[in-house]
């Protein structure tokens, strides 16, 4: 069985097209598009982890698809940020998602 090495078979569809929040000290958080598959959200645990993750429970239950929902909004209620699809980035080298400062791109 060959094993593919290049830095495509790392991303991650359901995190690239996910919706992607920042917090103030600068900590990402990623919620999977569930179209791709079911995910946990990524990003340090704690209280922030725990109040997206009961946002997107209750989006789900009400039936709201993933693309409707409003991340506007749930940005403003958490007080986080929003991330620009231009400032989303994968590190092949170490597997690893962040957010570009715009005065380097």
């Amino acid at each position: 069985m060959d094993e593919v090495n290049d830095a495509s078979s790392l991303v991650r569809p359901e995190l690239v097209h996910g919706h992607w929040y920042m917090d103030s000290a600068g900590q990402l958080f990623i919620v999977p598009d569930d179209d791709f598959g079911a995910a946990e959200i990524e990003g340090p645990d704690g209280e922030m982890l725990d109040r997206l993750n009961k946002v997107y429970r209750r989006c789900g239950s009400e039936g709201v698809p993933f693309q409707r929902i409003d991340t506007s909004s749930i940005a403003r209620v958490l007080e986080l940020e929003v991330v620009d699809q231009k400032k989303r980035l994968f590190n092949a080298s170490t597997g690893r998602y962040f957010v570009a400062r715009m005065d380097r791109l």
